[in-house]
């Protein structure tokens, strides 16, 4: 009982939120910009991820190479 009383009141809160003036203004000048977004293509997002995912596995890398490195190193000082 108390789940669907707060999902009617969350519905309610949702209906009264998108239906000010303001707000449906927002909504309508979003999806106007929206169409004049450039997408990429799937190569395009392809070549992007592949870019990043390979910056991380370098990054992660160099990153454990030189954790390694200053945990000999303070082993060796202390």
């Amino acid at each position: 009982m108390i789940a669907v009383v707060v999902g009617a009141a969350a519905l309610f809160g949702l209906h009264w939120v998108l239906n000010k003036p303001r707000t449906v203004d927002l909504l309508i000048e979003t999806e106007t910009e929206m169409r004049k977004v450039s997408w990429p293509t799937l190569p395009e997002v392809w070549n992007a991820t592949l870019v990043v995912c390979l910056v991380t596995v370098v990054l992660a890398i160099t990153m454990s190479v030189f954790d390694m490195a200053l945990r000999k190193l303070f082993h060796l000082v202390f």
